[in-house]
């Protein structure tokens, strides 16, 4: 229930623009059918005897590599001002209901903490709109159409090859989980830092006044290396997972091969069958490999949304209500007027004002 709601938290502000993302699924699907047929082209350059044949196998793959082009063009173009509109809208809704809070919102939360909060973690959901979306989309079709032109090819060597993916993603579960927890404290430390300078700078005054400003960079730096340490251990999560998928990937990879030698040396497949089974082989094991920094950009976007969450939920405790003055003449005057906000009734602004 948790990832439905994630999904349909997006899809809210991805609604409005069910063109921009439908061209860009269209654009997708035409890549990955391009890539796939582009494995039956070598197949057909390779078993070729002849010129007469070699010549039409050769203009076929030039032909898919030239829409594969229009294609990638359509797709990037399509994703990237999406991901544009998508922040844009999503910005517009924070920034509205935050000129509908009390100031005791914001003593609570503080101006560094939602200003770090307004821009970083934008740009990370605008960043994976704009590129690892697509990608997703185009790798995960890319997957499930080569894993079945695989099975077509060769369905023992496809069970040889699925037999290793248990060992592919288990790595890749225990590291996204170690990454995850390793982001909601990174950004935490750097809201914090941030939160830190903001202040500082807006109370430089003050800071010399008291000549406070070697206490302040120092307090500074243990924060800076507190979110820095806190990076070091997200990056570590995510380089363990790319390399083990790798070595894992490689692994499979040399062994399907080496069972696929046997095959053609005992004549169950020709050179041109192993030659394109090798490629959509490839090409799952890359789009296998590609889902460890997929997911860790997934993984990064839902703790930017449950950051900004609270900046579109919040609502003011007390709904202003707007009253038409009526047509006046004469003197206009105040008597015994008071005022405090209501966190800090103890410390009025006004009191008993007459004017």
């Amino acid at each position: 229930m948790k990832k439905l709601t994630d999904v349909r938290f997006f899809w809210t502000f991805v609604k409005p623009h069910q063109l921009l993302f439908v061209t860009g699924l269209i654009s997708v699907v035409a890549v990955v059918l391009c890539i796939l047929q582009m494995g039956q082209s070598l197949r057909i350059l390779i078993q070729s005897s002849d010129l007469s044949a070699f010549l039409p196998g050769l203009w076929g793959l030039a032909f898919w590599v030239c829409i594969l082009a229009v294609a990638s063009f359509g797709r990037s173009y399509s994703f990237a001002v999406l991901a544009e509109r998508v922040v844009n809208d999503l910005k517009q809704a924070i920034f509205t209901n935050l000129m509908r809070l009390e100031m005791s919102f914001y003593d609570q939360q503080g101006a560094g903490e939602i200003l770090s909060r307004f821009h970083k973690d934008t740009d990370t959901i605008q960043h994976f709109f704009s590129g690892p979306l697509g990608t997703a989309v185009r790798n995960l079709l890319m997957f499930v159409g080569g894993t079945v032109l695989l099975l077509q090819t060769s369905w023992s060597l496809t069970l040889v090859a699925l037999a290793t993916l248990p060992f592919i993603f288990i790595p890749i579960i225990i590291c996204l989980r170690f990454y995850r927890r390793h982001s909601q404290r990174t950004l935490a430390a750097q809201e914090v830092e941030a939160h830190y300078v903001s202040e500082s700078i807006h109370n430089i005054r003050l800071v010399q006044a008291f000549s406070y400003g070697h206490r302040a960079l120092a307090h500074w730096l243990e924060l800076l290396a507190e979110a820095e340490n806190s990076a070091q251990k997200r990056y570590r999560a995510r380089a363990w997972a790319s390399s083990s998928i790798i070595m894992l990937v490689s692994l499979s990879i040399a062994g399907v091969l080496t069972a696929g030698v046997y095959s053609v040396h005992a004549g169950h497949m020709t050179p041109g069958q192993l030659a394109a089974f090798l490629f959509y082989a490839v090409v799952v094991a890359a789009t296998a490999s590609s889902f460890t920094e997929i997911l860790a950009d997934w993984q990064r976007v839902l703790v930017s949304r449950s950051r900004l969450e609270p900046l579109l939920d919040a609502t003011p405790q007390r709904r202003p209500v707007y009253r038409p003055l009526p047509s006046v003449a004469g003197i206009i005057a105040v008597h015994h007027v008071n005022f405090a906000y209501p966190h800090q009734m103890s410390q009025p602004i006004l009191s008993d004002v007459t004017l």
